[in-house]
């Protein structure tokens, strides 16, 4: 729907009326020197409105706690990798176990073609759920077993395996 209020075009949502939606030039009259030209959005933002994609952060909580949770993972998963690389540093003295280790890691996503057929068959929510259930209890069982060197790169090879989805629709 548009509308005049107070000599300036406006425009609103049909579906959602309380949601103005700028239009592309919003066009003010003035006194002296007739028509002038502003941009939409810098009104739209001036007035609060035109967060981008925030204000659906804000009105979804559970969107915003699974945002900030995968924001947080990859960081975790970074300094996990970063000890199991220091532990066996200090335990072989061996760089070739350190570099069995990334190996280990970087294999998985290799085999994303055969795990997203297994995938396609499970509901989004439960593939999700269960990766990172997964994933919680290797990494638990690395911190408090921290196992020989074979079993370790089994257990980081299942860890980065469970990391590795994608989710679609």
């Amino acid at each position: 729907m548009i509308g005049f209020t107070n000599q300036t075009l406006t425009a609103t949502s049909p579906a959602r009326p309380e949601l103005p939606v700028p239009p592309a030039v919003t066009i003010t009259s003035t006194q002296n020197g007739g028509p002038q030209k502003e941009p939409a959005d810098s009104r739209f933002l001036r007035h609060g409105r035109g967060m981008g994609g925030f204000g659906l952060v804000r009105r979804s909580p559970g969107l915003a706690g699974l945002l900030a949770a995968q924001t947080i993972s990859p960081l975790g998963d970074a300094m996990a990798t970063t000890a199991l690389i220091l532990h066996l540093q200090r335990t072989t003295g061996s760089a070739t176990a350190v570099g069995l280790l990334l190996f280990a890691q970087a294999i998985p996503p290799l085999t994303a073609p055969w795990a997203g057929v297994i995938a396609d068959r499970l509901r989004p929510a439960r593939l999700l759920s269960a990766g990172w259930l997964v994933q919680a209890v290797l990494a638990g069982l690395l911190a408090l077993l921290l196992p020989p060197l074979g079993a370790l790169l089994a257990v980081v090879f299942v860890l980065a395996l469970a990391g590795t989805r994608r989710v679609r629709r």
